[in-house]
């Protein structure tokens, strides 16, 4: 799950850096330990980065500077790769939420979905057979929702919790799964986070045994995707095929599976699923072609009745 979430925590930790300003004086200002450290942290040289943020939890003056330095120290310590310090970025996150409690705040938001994070660290994989979920994490993830409602850290939060609901593999979690996309999607259109609670509907749905409503969400959870990456700098083969399966197999959509094939044999001619999507094709046309003779037969069977 971590890999799922990277991008958005990578752009994360970027927008804490540039929050913390940089001078270009000596001795370095707790500013430059925190920019320094941000740097070094992205690069994976995290010994280095928790030197720097230590420096700035001890030389911060005000109360936001606290808060910011605290919440980078704990970001550093709750890394597996390096001998995380779990216990220890807990506190430090608690304290940051109290320094940085003022309306608009910046890093309060991002501590609270941290501590959340450091009670849900199994990385939930909604396709898992044997899970633990964690419901501590999950009132956690909903107090980001609650108490940020329009920061960015509250839409990740919600992806967290979706996931960990999708996860549990129940029809009372799944509801609850499909009515927090529902009341967040149609409002949050550019969000980066809403073809991802799209296609943790569709598996939710999955759970219910919705085959056609499933269908319905991967495709709109794909439109969605190309819409926001208008530059086209991602790959989508992977998901046109994936609805191509879906309409055949699940929902018996033998127009739509066609549709994707085609499109995924037009779109990405390289890609190594094309050869199968030909097959798929050729299927399909027998099948349509044996219940077009089946339909024939009865129908000249009734004709001949006395």
């Amino acid at each position: 799950m971590w890999n799922r979430f990277a991008p958005a925590l990578a752009c994360c930790l970027t927008v804490v850096a540039c929050l913390s300003g940089c001078d270009k004086g000596e001795p370095l200002s707790v500013s430059q330990h925190l920019d320094l450290g941000w740097e070094k942290l992205r690069v994976g040289n995290i010994d280095s980065s928790r030197l720097h943020f230590e420096t700035a939890v001890t030389t911060a003056s005000s109360n936001q500077e606290r808060a910011k330095a605290k919440f980078a120290l704990a970001t550093s310590l709750s890394l597996p790769q390096i001998t995380p310090d779990v216990e220890r970025a807990r506190k430090l996150l608690g304290e940051a939420i109290v320094l940085d409690a003022d309306p608009g705040t910046e890093t309060a938001p991002w501590a609270a979905l941290l501590l959340a994070r450091l009670g849900d660290l199994r990385d939930i994989d909604p396709d898992a057979v044997d899970i633990l979920v964690n419901p501590d994490a999950r009132d956690k993830y909903r107090e980001v929702m609650t108490r940020w409602p329009s920061h960015p850290a509250a839409q990740e939060a919600r992806a967290y919790l979706v996931t960990s609901l999708v996860a549990a593999r129940t029809p009372d979690e799944a509801t609850e799964a499909i009515r927090l996309v529902d009341e967040f999607v149609p409002v949050n259109q550019n969000s980066p986070w809403s073809a991802t609670l799209l296609g943790l509907k569709s598996r939710a749905l999955r759970t219910l045994g919705r085959s056609e409503d499933r269908l319905a969400t991967e495709i709109q959870s794909l439109e969605l995707a190309r819409k926001i990456d208008a530059a086209g700098t991602t790959e989508y083969a992977g998901n046109i095929w994936g609805i191509g399966i879906i309409a055949e197999f699940e929902a018996g959509d033998l127009a739509a599976a066609r549709k994707y094939y085609n499109l995924l044999i037009t779109e990405y001619p390289a890609d190594q699923r094309v050869f199968n999507a030909e097959q798929a094709l050729k299927r399909i046309d027998a099948l349509e072609a044996t219940l077009k003779q089946e339909i024939a037969l009865e129908n000249t069977a009734k004709e001949n009745q006395p």
